[in-house]
């Protein structure tokens, strides 16, 4: 009895051996996110700059460097732009000249700040930053691509939190790409992955019942004609805001079903687009350019053009579109990654994610 109880044991044994090595060869076959061989091409040349003595701090609190300066500290800061590759180690700089310049602009767009070519306080920390918090920040997010799933064959969108970007791809070329808002720290946007199904003109604007309790409620109580005037009503016992200009999700909502009741969306706050850090949102996604958006996925859908888009954007009447050919869309967590271009980018940590991983 116990020589068969051993025997299943050892059989069930091999079995889940034999699963585990399956599973581990399907996932060596599967296509990585691009971003994972980007990333291990960007972690080799951080490691290469740390065996070198790493970069030189800047070790001024106060003092702001723009274009004319000179001096000891402009030295320091050419020589630190020159050890991150954002200026060319043949130059000969030795002033805050126009080629410094553009260096400390490049390093600025890199690090998601204010492209001002101005080193005050925010350019200075991330300057600072240390290459080893480099390498490790870029080692977890080499850890989320490699669980991310990847269709390389198709047209695919993303939204990189942090970055507050939106990119839509084919393969690793870039088709368009906007600035996005995302959720606030006490309403954080969900990562996810889904397809993109439908598009809706002119949306009604379905408020979420924590928001009528918490946010709008007291406002009616205060303000009987508040409904009125933002063009508010109750159906079914929801509250609802009518297609219009001052409609939350202004004039196109982009759906695909997922747990969270998020979508990507217009709004008419297109003055937060200016902002460095992006974070405004009850958790869904506002996009920047969303008639562009809407353009790229209705292609090949007849009598979508720009005309039409704009048309049935400021209809006033909601009209659900399904597209022949839905997208994959990843919402992502990225606090390190490469630009088309080949630029390793960094981004803070608005979540405080990289702090878990």
């Amino acid at each position: 009895m116990m020589k068969q109880i051993f025997l299943a044991i050892g059989c069930m044994g091999y079995a889940w051996l034999a699963r585990g090595q399956e599973e581990v060869r399907s996932f060596s076959q599967r296509p990585f996110y691009p971003q994972y061989i980007l990333l291990s091409k960007a972690l080799h040349e951080l490691e290469v700059i740390k065996q070198n003595g790493g970069w030189l701090e800047l070790n001024f609190s106060s003092r702001v460097l723009r274009l004319g300066d000179t001096g000891m500290h402009v030295r320091k800061l050419i020589t630190r732009l020159k050890r991150g590759g954002d200026l060319s180690v043949a130059s000969t700089a030795t002033a805050f000249d126009d080629e410094v310049l553009r260096a400390v602009k490049q390093f600025q767009s890199r690090h998601g700040l204010t492209e001002d070519g101005v080193v005050g306080r925010a350019t200075r920390k991330e300057l600072n930053t240390s290459v080893d918090h480099r390498i490790k920040q870029v080692r977890i997010n080499m850890d989320r691509c490699r669980w991310m799933p990847y269709d390389s064959l198709h047209p695919f969108v993303v939204v990189n939190i942090p970055a507050f970007h939106l990119q839509l791809m084919q393969g690793n070329n870039e088709l368009f790409s906007c600035r996005v808002v995302v959720g606030k720290e006490t309403n954080r946007t969900a990562e996810f992955r889904g397809w993109l199904k439908h598009l809706v003109f002119s949306p009604y604007w379905n408020i979420p019942d924590n928001i009528v309790r918490k946010e709008i409620l007291p406002l009616i109580s205060k303000d009987p004609g508040y409904l009125k005037r933002n063009n508010l009503e109750w159906r079914g016992g929801k509250l609802r805001q009518r297609p219009g200009p001052d409609n939350a999700l202004g004039g196109v909502k982009f759906a695909f079903p997922n747990p969270y009741s998020m979508y990507l969306h217009d709004t008419p706050a297109k003055g937060l687009f200016r902002e460095e850090q992006r974070t405004f949102s009850h958790g869904c996604i506002r996009v920047a350019a969303p008639d562009t958006l809407a353009h790229w996925l209705l292609k090949g859908q007849q009598g979508w053009d720009y005309e039409q888009i704009h048309e049935a954007m400021s209809r006033g009447k909601e009209q659900w579109v399904t597209l022949t050919t839905p997208t994959i869309i990843y919402v992502y967590y990225l606090t390190a990654f490469v630009d088309p271009g080949g630029r390793l980018h960094f981004r803070k940590d608005v979540y405080q994610r990289d702090q878990l991983d």
